[in-house]
């Protein structure tokens, strides 16, 4: 069975590749913000789309064609072996106008009409025992999706139920204005492809956004941060969700041991950063700019490449020089996406392996 997955369009790119990250495929194709993937493996809808971040719906495909064989294959599937109690169409993408003008007669050939998604409903309606039309939550969801000459025919599976809204940072017990939106850090997580009972490692924690995401999910959830005030601020805001078998402590990225097979974290962007001096105390360094900072990320990027045991996900400012530092500490980057934020920032999110990870 193929599924398709209608991401959001705020960040395609990033959507596709979330949705790749976490489900197992043997082959995928986009039409526009329609994701068409081939499982390798049969997947449960309802709960990919409660792990999934940038995903709005998940279908199973009933088939595609060119927009010219519409009516056919309408008139031809077995509409009786997917009804169940009701039914609604719903067209996507394209006006009627555009899209569903077809000749019904190969001898009206001159003469173009018009199909609304109330004609399309007559093919399952005429086709099924006892039809039913319902509008707004449909048991039998039917979608078209439309780009260019193209009519993908799916059933609705899932659909998004996520409150993001409700965990946004300034609602959190303890608020700071430099964590991810919700969303953001849920889909940084998935990236990280992990499978269920793994623990994610977040060594610069700050108030836990990324570490709230990855527990909600179900993850083994452990981070640290060099300021004691945001792992108390992190302890605060997992607990208000309910979420308190994870560890969180005070510790300095630049000393994490261990290994840990997936890392994620957004790194401090500038010049207000805490670090640990020499004699182990926690102290805060200001750091002195562009350089300092490259300097920190230097280190942390090496000290990574001794821990990581799978993957990471890294977000930091576009102002650093990025592929140098990652590349010289001996890690590739799989993959790289950019997220605007506003006139002085856009964040650069990588991808990175081992080098010993095909």
């Amino acid at each position: 069975m193929q599924m398709a997955f209608l991401l959001t369009k705020a960040d395609i790119e990033l959507s596709k590749e979330e949705v790749l990250a976490v489900v197992g495929h043997e082959s995928s194709w986009m039409h526009g913000n329609l994701l068409v993937v081939t499982p390798k493996s049969k997947e449960d809808a309802e709960a990919l789309q409660r792990r999934l971040a940038f995903t709005t719906s998940i279908h199973e495909v009933l088939f595609s064609c060119p927009s010219s064989a519409l009516p056919e294959k309408m008139g031809s599937y077995p509409w009786q072996g997917i009804y169940r109690e009701n039914f609604s169409v719903r067209v996507h993408r394209l006006s009627i106008a555009q899209q569903y003008a077809y000749n019904r007669q190969e001898e009206n050939a001159g003469r173009r009409e018009e199909f609304s998604e109330q004609e399309l409903a007559g093919y399952i309606w005429r086709a099924v025992r006892s039809p039913a039309v319902k509008l707004r939550n449909a048991v039998t969801g039917i979608h078209l999706f439309c780009y260019k000459e193209t009519v993908v025919c799916t059933r609705e599976l899932a659909h998004d139920t996520h409150k993001f809204g409700k965990r946004r940072p300034h609602l959190r017990a303890f608020s700071h204005s430099g964590s991810l939106h919700p969303r953001l850090a849920r889909a940084l997580v998935n990236l990280l492809g992990a499978k269920a009972g793994e623990t994610i490692m977040d060594p610069c924690c700050g108030s836990g956004g990324l570490l709230i995401e990855a527990a909600l999910m179900g993850f083994g959830a452990e981070g640290q941060d060099v300021n004691r005030k945001m792992v108390w601020g992190c302890m605060c805001n997992m607990a208000q969700q309910g979420l308190k078998e994870h560890h969180v402590a005070v510790g300095d990225a630049l000393s994490l041991d261990g290994k840990w097979t997936h890392v994620v974290t957004d790194l401090p962007y500038g010049l207000n950063s805490a670090a640990r001096s020499q004699d182990r105390k926690v102290s805060m360094k200001r750091m002195s700019g562009k350089e300092e900072l490259e300097k920190f990320y230097a280190s942390f990027f090496r000290k990574l490449k001794q821990v990581l045991g799978k993957r990471a996900v890294i977000v930091m400012p576009h102002f650093v020089d990025h592929k140098r530092i990652i590349a010289e500490a001996g890690l590739r980057i799989e993959k790289e996406f950019t997220q605007y934020v506003h006139g002085s920032l856009t964040r650069r999110i990588v991808v990175l392996t081992p080098p010993w990870i095909d």
